[in-house]
């Protein structure tokens, strides 16, 4: 099995996590596990 990783990046309102995970499920992505951190910087290094 061949896992794959997404990184989104979205703005800390209400609501916009939601709407993420409706666009993966409408997309038939299984989500299996999740990480969230709230920063004032963002950005992968």
């Amino acid at each position: 099995m061949t896992i794959q990783q997404l990184s989104v990046f979205i703005e800390n309102k209400s609501g916009t996590l939601q709407k993420v995970l409706n666009l993966l499920k409408e997309a038939g992505i299984q989500l299996i596990a999740s990480t969230i951190a709230d920063t004032v910087e963002y950005g992968i290094y």
